[in-house]
């Protein structure tokens, strides 16, 4: 082990590219991170690693001081045992977290993708007949038959990432394309009730499904094309920036949805040299 760990410790960085946490902006500096023979301990195989904590803290308001160290202990007791003995930690392959957020709780809780209903079929049932015509390799992640439905159960993290980048910027075009019009007829409907009503009105109708959001989708899409991969270059991470911009300012307006601090991600990408698979 400490052989093969030496090995990819002394391999040369290529230029341009960010395969690893030594190809980093944090790595050419600092005592932890020297790799030269002058180091201290030289034999001792030292590895860096990074840790990220992504989370919502529990109840409806914003956590005091104290609230939140309460809430904290069980992560800093976890990074005593990782440094105190060592710890073996699961990670997600992709950031799944934004897919499911841009599945679950803006297409399928947004009616945008609706369920089958006795008399007709709607948007899922005909992403589902899309889906059964795809032909993909093995090794390519299949979406469960019924997704969408809590028949379908939940989706590991490679089916989260094939969603992202394979099936739906293939398929969410087309959908909106064919039943996108009804929508917008329905939506017509119900906005001129709503404004030919007097007095205490409810809440003003809103469109489920927003012409501009497969656009909106597809600039995340390609910002996670870029980003997934082995080795990033570093002349495409200002176009995967640009892009998630993008696709945040579709959101920018709705505190539930993703806020331009997730662009956080790329000053990490640069200074740790993170890739996410």
């Amino acid at each position: 082990m400490e052989h093969e760990i030496n090995k990819w410790r002394q391999t040369p960085s290529a230029v341009g590219r960010l395969d690893r946490i030594q190809d980093s902006a944090i790595s050419n500096g600092g005592k932890f991170f020297d790799n030269s023979p002058e180091r201290d301990a030289p034999k001792e195989p030292q590895v860096a690693i990074t840790l990220g904590f992504d989370g919502l803290t529990p109840g409806p308001k914003e956590l005091n001081a104290d609230e939140l160290q309460f809430f904290m202990k069980a992560f800093v007791n976890d990074l005593l045992k990782l440094y105190n003995h060592g710890i073996l930690v699961k990670t997600a392959n992709s950031p799944e977290g934004v897919t499911k957020m841009q599945w679950f709780e803006i297409w399928i809780k947004g009616n945008a993708l609706r369920e089958s209903t006795e008399k007709a079929p709607r948007e899922l049932d005909a992403i589902h007949t899309y889906l059964k015509a795809f032909e993909m390799p093995s090794w390519v992640a299949r979406l469960p038959k019924e997704v969408g439905y809590p028949a379908g159960g939940s989706l590991t993290s490679d089916e989260w990432k094939a969603m992202l980048l394979l099936y739906c910027p293939l398929v969410i075009p087309i959908i909106w394309k064919e039943w996108g019009p009804a929508a917008e007829r329905e939506y017509q409907v119900k906005l001129d009730k709503w404004q030919k009503k007097k007095g205490d009105k409810p809440a003003e109708p809103k469109q489920r499904m927003q012409p501009e959001n497969t656009d909106n989708f597809l600039n995340l899409a390609t910002a996670m094309k870029i980003l997934l991969v082995q080795s990033i270059s570093i002349n495409d991470i200002p176009l995967a920036k640009l892009q998630l911009q993008n696709y945040l300012r579709g959101f920018q307006s709705d505190p539930k949805y993703p806020s331009p601090s997730a662009l956080l991600f790329f000053n990490y990408a640069s200074i740790f040299s993170l890739n996410m698979v």
